[in-house]
């Protein structure tokens, strides 16, 4: 049988769950904002084409094809306006997303993990998964980027990525924790979501399934999160009481 958590073990615990909590929501945000530029540049690129190749897009109208390629510079010179902001739009949405993506893992999930490792000592070895897989996996893949003409720039930036794999099994991982811990199927099956995830990211052309699932699983997680938030709480209230009858 377990020991009781102290208030003191109940409150770094509560703290990472709401900062998980935190880091699901911004994931979740990210992927909206990510889907909407990938949406965006899908249909600059097909109005950009339709206005450079206008003859191409109804053939058998007694129109010749257009076989001149405009170069570079020409394309920059002759695209309206509308298209050069929704392309400029496009990449501020994709850069925007870049930087929640690092608040929401570096801000939120990095010190929720810990938080929770110090409620339950179960909970390390995801943590260290995660800060090793994620943290480390940023650093290489900075330096990667840096030296990559370099030939141990190209090294780096693979090793960055399998750090970020075993950041992704840390995080299902806790995941299926948190499951067992709180009685909560969407953590189980978040976390078994994670996983598959994973797999599909190393297979060829499944990326785009990979991603869904990926968030599927980030909104089962924030999901979950609530009802575990307000039992842990409740656990907290009980102990603070317990303390203040005992002064």
């Amino acid at each position: 049988m377990s020991e009781a958590p102290s208030r003191e073990s109940l409150e770094a615990g509560l703290r990472g769950l709401k900062d998980l909590r935190s880091a699901s929501l911004l994931m979740i945000i990210a992927f909206i904002l990510l889907t909407l530029a990938l949406g965006i540049l899908v249909f600059t690129v097909l109005a950009s084409f339709s206005a450079f190749f206008p003859s191409t897009v109804s053939p058998g109208m007694g129109m010749e094809p257009d076989t001149h390629m405009p170069r570079p510079e020409e394309i920059f010179e002759t695209l309206p306006p509308l298209i050069l902001s929704m392309l400029a739009l496009s990449v501020v949405l994709v850069i925007t997303s870049l930087v929640v993506v690092a608040i929401a893992v570096f801000g939120k999930l990095l010190p929720g993990a810990s938080k929770l490792s110090m409620y339950r000592p179960g909970f390390s070895t995801s943590a260290t998964l995660i800060k090793v897989g994620f943290l480390g996996g940023l650093i290489l893949f900075i330096i990667g980027l840096a030296t990559l003409f370099i030939g141990i720039g190209v090294f780096l930036a693979i090793v960055a990525i399998i750090l970020f794999l075993i950041g992704t099994i840390g995080l299902a991982i806790l995941s299926l924790k948190l499951g067992s811990e709180f009685n909560e199927l969407t953590f189980t099956i978040a976390g078994v979501l994670f996983i598959v995830s994973l797999i599909l990211y190393i297979l060829p052309r499944t990326s785009v399934v990979a991603s869904i699932l990926t968030v599927v699983a980030w909104i089962l997680l924030y999901v979950g999160l609530g009802p575990a938030i307000e039992e842990l709480g409740k656990k907290l209230q009980q102990a603070l009481g317990q303390g203040a009858q005992l002064i």
